[in-house]
């Protein structure tokens, strides 16, 4: 196992980036985006936090772990609906978790007017004319999608890829995560169905916590992870399609996902650089069946929910 490499500029990201390998940039103070200095807590509670964000709420504070039981895997999936304020003040403490795309800040090519405070913030994360003092993360036109999250510690993700098929760029602002990285050729070894990994996420967090080079891999022998350990400023890219596990360590934690098209990256782009499509390698039925049935059942109690405008009292989440 080894260590994600890091990069000391953004050309450097960009030649990664090219050659769909993951990295670290660590961002020197004098190329930094107005967010990755502005956005404090104080700042965002006092900026957004009016605004209604969805969230979900688990006492694990594992969102989603295949090892639980039915019902406690449906009410990790339940969504609420709360102020920022609310989740940056007690939601966060409490292990609380973003969901759903209403805190997108640009989507499908348009900046989402809710969020226009914070998103001028993000000015200079790509190229352009306008733009010529700028680093330039992203080369103009690659952007899809770019999404603001804020979480607390201990939140442990399911390991899984963007189903998108979109590479991202990962700003971590506030706080500090670990992640593990496993290419998308290690499929057949991940216990895999459509673009989530269903082992026990007590696979994961031995090897994440102390990330021993030499460390036994255990029932992910065969694979190959590459780990970070991810500070304030730290921008890591995850290539398409590549699992990603994040273990949240900061007690508040803010961070900005850029989804972008690779090939916009390049006129030259390497034919030969082929992106492999994970197929389901998990054989478990009974996991499977109880993970797709709590999907179902909670998106249902979630429609109910919406249709009816019977939501939980943020005061009784809290």
């Amino acid at each position: 196992m080894e260590d994600v490499k890091y990069v000391s500029s953004a050309s450097e990201l960009h030649e990664h980036i090219g050659r769909n390998e993951p990295c670290v940039y660590r961002v020197p103070q004098e190329s930094r985006l107005l967010c990755q200095t502005k956005w404090t807590r104080d700042y965002l509670a006092k900026t957004i936090g009016s605004q209604e964000v969805t969230v979900r709420k688990s006492s694990s504070r594992k969102y989603v772990d295949p090892a639980d039981g039915f019902w406690s895997l449906v009410r990790a999936m339940l969504v609420h609906k709360m102020t920022m304020m609310e989740f940056i003040e007690t939601g966060v403490r409490r292990g609380m978790i973003m969901s759903g795309t209403d805190t997108y800040l640009f989507h499908k090519g348009v900046p989402n007017p809710a969020w226009a405070k914070v998103w001028e913030d993000a000015k200079g994360l790509t190229a352009g004319a306008d733009l010529t003092e700028a680093p330039g993360f992203l080369p103009r036109g690659s952007l899809h999608t770019v999404g603001l999250w804020v979480s607390g510690a201990g939140i442990k993700s399911i390991l899984h890829y963007d189903d998108s098929g979109d590479n991202n760029v990962n700003f971590q602002i506030r706080g500090s995560k670990r992640i593990m990285l496993f290419p998308p050729t290690d499929w057949p070894k991940l216990k895999t169905i459509l673009a989530l990994s269903l082992h026990d996420l007590d696979v994961y967090a031995d090897i994440i916590d102390e990330p021993d080079k030499e460390k036994q891999l255990g029932k992910l022998k065969g694979t190959h992870p590459v780990v970070a350990h991810l500070q304030e400023n730290d921008v890591i890219y995850i290539p398409s399609r590549w699992y990603h596990y994040v273990k949240h360590e900061g007690e508040f934690n803010v961070n900005m996902t850029c989804w972008f098209e690779r090939e916009a990256l390049s006129a030259e782009a390497d034919d030969n650089v082929g992106i492999t499509i994970p197929q389901r390698s998990c054989s478990d039925y009974g996991v499977v069946i109880k993970m797709i049935s709590a999907f179902v059942v909670s998106g249902l109690l979630n429609f109910f929910r919406k249709f009816t405008g019977v939501w939980t009292p943020a005061s009784k989440l809290l």
